[in-house]
């Protein structure tokens, strides 16, 4: 049977119908499971209080009905001690070289005081590298796509070792936020090889058909972001940049970005002359801050087994040992957790440029 699957699977690649097969399904009836609920201080030092499984359950930010993984931030009470109640899911598994691709029906909406992203992040920030898939603040309409990086790292002519990293921002109001959330939401694509690292974008009923068992990206067209190592304008070895990374959903607010940011929104800045009054004293305006995820799948190269994707902690030829380092990673994930905090912290005199918010060029700290 072995080998059959690697007849098929050889067959396929050479017919070029399909590069990728799926390894990880996160949806409903596999989440709680696979994602551990970070309850520490946030990296970002926003006004949050990142809250467990059973008090999320207990305070209705988080339910698995009808399909849908729904979670987001308290919108009912007061916030008191460290902050709003919200959210900070990190995958217990990490992965090199993947493609993932999130069905999301709803994000969080462009909401002052918000700061909301989907990520993978590796275990030593900036060294294993940041790759921001969704990230917006405030009453952002359009999707920024991010790359952070330690020095060293210069991909489509930008540096991702400075504190705005590599940013690359959608020009579609569908791809963020409210004007998302109008559109029934969408798919978000993340491919992530030794040469590039793209990011595609489909609103809801324009997404590929081959995005179930074997995915294909070679026909999907122009990616929203294309961030390639290999170009002339490029001087970044992506392996020595981009390691051992997990996959996070966070809402958080103010913050070192966010909070900045707030000031200089005039959406927002007209409610308040402070970010975290805003956020503490008016619950019923975070209603729209919660993310309903239909799945979110990540798929291993068939054709290179040097760039499979396949998750450092998983044996995929071995169920038992696959339990054991779910067990392993489960109990010790903080081991591996993020601290974004370097350089994120840097963001906290950021200026507008437009609509979009940019960091100021500040040194990055030395790590």
């Amino acid at each position: 049977m072995y080998f059959s699957k690697c007849v098929l699977f050889s067959g396929l690649a050479h017919l070029g119908l399909s590069l990728y097969q799926i390894l990880d399904t996160f949806n409903a009836s596999s989440w709680v499971e696979s994602f551990a609920f970070d309850t520490e201080d946030d990296p970002s030092l926003g006004y949050v209080n990142y809250i467990d499984h059973d008090s999320a359950v207990e305070k209705g930010l988080f339910n698995t009905d009808n399909g849908v993984v729904t979670f987001g931030a308290d919108h009912n009470s007061i916030a008191t001690g460290r902050g709003r109640s919200s959210l900070r899911l990190v995958t217990n598994k990490f992965y090199n070289h993947a493609l993932v691709v999130a069905d999301i029906a709803h994000a969080p909406g462009s909401v002052c005081g918000s700061w909301n992203a989907f990520r993978l992040i590796g275990p030593n920030w900036p060294m294993d590298g940041e790759i921001d898939i969704i990230e917006g603040i405030n009453s952002n309409t359009k999707n920024m796509m991010t790359l952070h990086t330690n020095q060293g790292c210069t991909l489509s002519g930008a540096d991702c070792s400075t504190t705005t990293g590599c940013t690359q921002t959608m020009e579609e109001v569908t791809s963020y936020g409210d004007g998302f959330n109008a559109n029934g939401g969408g798919v978000y694509a993340m491919e992530w090889t030794s040469d590039h690292i793209n990011v595609w974008f489909w609103p809801r009923g324009s997404e590929p058909s081959d995005l179930s068992d074997f995915a294909d990206p070679v026909g999907w067209g122009t990616p929203a972001a294309s961030f390639i190592g290999g170009e002339k304008a490029a001087t970044c070895e992506i392996d020595s940049h981009f390691r051992d990374q997990k996959i996070i959903f966070d809402s958080t607010f103010c913050g070192a970005w966010a909070g900045p940011q707030f000031l200089v929104d005039p959406a927002c800045s007209a409610f308040s002359s402070s970010c975290v009054d805003f956020v503490q004293n008016n619950p019923s305006a975070f209603g729209e801050t919660y993310w309903a995820v239909n799945s979110v799948k990540v798929y291993k190269a068939v054709t290179n087994t040097h760039t499979t994707g396949v998750s450092q902690d998983v044996d995929t030829d071995n169920e038992d040992s696959d339990d054991e380092d779910k067990e392993h990673h489960h109990h010790h994930h903080h081991n591996h957790r993020p601290h974004r905090h370097h350089g994120h912290r840097q963001k906290a005199s950021a200026k507008m440029l437009g609509t979009v918010p940019v960091a100021p060029e500040i040194p990055m700290p030395t790590i």
